[in-house]
């Protein structure tokens, strides 16, 4: 029985053709979504679903107005009056109690003169059965939204580069052959031999169970057994290098992509608990048209001037750009941008410290912010630090001035080739942030203990460190010290929790985006401070009330979900949030460089397509909803 007019049939049609999911379904799933479907008007102030009303079974989608989802923490008053979430035109609801079957959990009303279609919800559970794409967006809704967005995304930059295979295939399905390999006690003359008859550059050299103990290269041959006239019958063991890099042969592509970034390395070894599998090259990976990771690691280990760092700075832009048209994740190219910033600081390092630091002085780099939560995109600038334990007889201050100079020319250097200094002044060459473990320590406690809020909201950014470089241990003890000062400091989680309240993502009492309607941001919102911050602070607000030293923000909210026993879909649709606002960072940052612009994080809201409007402000919503629930486990009022 068909409720709809043909010509309202016809205007409704046109109209669900514009929203996702629905212009994606067939005609036929939609034909049999409005056979039995209804036009409902409903006034301003009117509530449509609540769990007062019982279980109505029935799937709205808004054809016009506004409808808010009203939802008080459980055993609270609400702290702020406002709705958790706003539902506009071609938004659907209450897609949660529809798939468990049972009564809304929240109130929704309307804020305007509302018009909705409505459903049948035996009709909506059939249609889960017949449309693939139905299903998967009901489920999924906000990685669907995703991957419609990224399709677009991507098309515009696949022309430039080939096509890759995917970052996530694990490396058990893309072995090509079995190794060759040897055991320990193989004369170095027959190694040779063999190598030479296989035409292969290394030797794998491994135990009575297969398992890699060591390698031998061509290089090996020359300084370990041509030069010092080593014995050739000895066994392989005397000249192999031990201490191989293996992989599991569930990795990834991308795991050993940042491996051989890390450890500029051509090969990596596939094992299986232990057993060699099989050898992984790069070119077994991917071939990017213009330079690969390892490529770009080795010209920074090669790296002599700050020409040569500079140039390979511009490598590491112009491989993300090749990443992005190839759908590489925002998730995943942070972190690969992260760890060539790491190489490319350690190169600097070695460059600025290999003859200043005097025998028996321990030291390690530390990063901060975006760099410490291996989140950084193509726009960022300096945050880092020193810790150090000064030798024996030498006191911090003696060690500092010998520190200062050497850190002042690194953050120089890094500047020099990309990286501004910071204009907080959070750099090792501060004398504030190049400070002796102990000194740390009793930073970190005046912080914690007696700090205001200001300070730490200053603050904030320290506790994001990781070990970049140097003796990494002296970054332990701090890691373990903070564990130890945090264990009764429910005063200061408290007041990390008020200050995150303050970077509120920008939506109207509407829903709508908020944005500014004059002055040089009119028009505009800051990606970093009013996107990202929601997410980084709740993140590491967990991480720190329950002693968790993971610093990458993806990896901390799935140890929050687990710990408040969430559901998995819930966690996953706050990161793909998270890394939708990353990847539109990136994208604005391409944008900006294309058109010889400095970078920034502002972004013209006009700018976008309605499919990727619709994201951001469900991505806003996102953080919202994190942050309304993050007051419930942090107990703020």
């Amino acid at each position: 029985m068909r409720y709809l007019t043909e010509d309202v049939l016809a205007h409704t049609l046109a109209f669900l053709r514009a929203h996702e999911p629905f212009r994606s379904m067939s005609s036929a799933h939609l034909e049999l979504m409005l056979d039995e479907a209804t036009i409902v008007d409903y006034p301003h102030d009117s509530v449509l679903a609540s769990p007062a009303l019982g279980e109505k079974d029935t799937f709205y989608i808004v054809l016009q107005g506004v409808v808010l989802g009203e939802q008080p923490l459980a055993g609270q008053e609400p702290i702020e009056q406002e709705p958790i979430w706003w539902l506009t035109d071609g938004e659907c609801f209450p897609l949660g109690a529809l798939l468990l079957r049972r009564p809304v959990a929240g109130v929704y009303r309307a804020k305007s003169n509302t018009r909705c279609l409505e459903v049948p919800g035996r009709v909506f559970r059939e249609l889960m059965e017949v449309s693939t794409f139905f299903a998967d967006f009901c489920t999924r809704r906000l990685a669907s939204l995703l991957e419609a967005s990224k399709r677009t995304f991507q098309a515009e930059f696949a022309q430039s580069v080939r096509d890759q295979g995917s970052m996530h295939t694990s490396l058990g399905h893309i072995i090509r052959c079995d190794p060759i390999y040897c055991k320990s006690e193989e004369p170095i003359y027959r190694v040779m031999q063999t190598m030479d008859e296989a035409r292969i550059g290394s030797m794998i050299i491994v135990d009575d169970a297969l398992h890699p103990i060591g390698l031998f290269t061509l290089q090996d041959v020359l300084s370990r057994v041509a030069v010092p006239q080593t014995d050739p019958t000895l066994p392989i063991s005397a000249v192999m290098s031990s201490g191989v890099i293996t992989l599991p042969a569930h990795a990834s592509v991308l795991d050993a992509t940042l491996t051989m970034a890390k450890f500029g390395i051509r090969h990596v070894l596939v094992v299986e608990e232990g057993r060699l599998q099989g050898v992984v090259s790069e070119r077994d990976l991917f071939g990017l048209q213009r330079t690969s990771l390892r490529q770009v690691g080795q010209a920074i280990r090669l790296a002599a001037n700050e020409d040569d760092l500079r140039a390979a700075s511009k490598d590491i832009r112009q491989l993300t750009y090749s990443m992005l048209a190839q759908g590489v994740s925002a998730e995943h190219l942070t972190q690969i941008v992260s760890t060539l910033n790491d190489v490319l600081t350690s190169r600097i390092l070695d460059l600025c410290l290999r003859d200043v630091i005097p025998a028996g002085m321990q030291y390690c780099w530390l990063a901060f912010g975006s760099e410490g939560r291996l989140e950084q995109t193509l726009s960022t600038d300096q945050d880092n630090g020193l810790v150090f334990l000064p030798p024996v007889g030498m006191s911090n201050d003696e060690a500092r001035d010998i520190l200062l100079p050497a850190a002042e020319k690194v953050n120089l250097m890094l500047s020099a080739i990309g990286f501004p200094l910071c204009a907080g002044n959070v750099m090792a060459s501060n004398p504030a942030c190049c400070l002796s473990v102990n000194e740390w320590q009793t930073r970190f406690a005046g912080w914690v203990q007696q700090a205001s809020p200001q300070e730490l909201l200053n603050a904030t950014i320290y506790f994001d460190f990781r070990a970049i470089y140097g003796d990494r241990a002296l970054a332990d003890q701090l890691h373990e010290s903070l564990k130890d000062t945090l264990a009764d400091a429910r005063l200061f989680i408290q007041e990390l929790a008020r200050n995150a309240k303050a970077f509120r993502p920008p939506l109207s009492f509407f829903g709508e985006i908020s944005v500014p309607d004059s002055g040089d941001a009119a028009g505009k919102i800051d990606l970093k401070k009013q996107g990202i911050t929601p997410f980084v602070d709740v993140a590491r607000i967990f991480a720190l009330k329950t002693a968790v030293e993971e610093t990458n923000t993806a990896s901390r909210l799935r140890l929050a979900g687990q710990e408040w026993a969430l559901d998995e879909h819930i966690v996953e649709a706050w990161i793909d949030a998270f890394h939708f606002i990353q990847l539109l960072r990136m994208r604005l940052h391409q944008q900006q460089a294309a058109r010889n612009e400095p970078l920034s994080n502002w972004l013209a809201v006009e700018s976008l397509n309605d499919l990727d409007q619709r994201i951001l402000k469900e991505s806003f919503r996102q953080a919202r909803k994190l942050q309304n629930l993050a007051q419930k486990y942090f107990q703020i009022i």
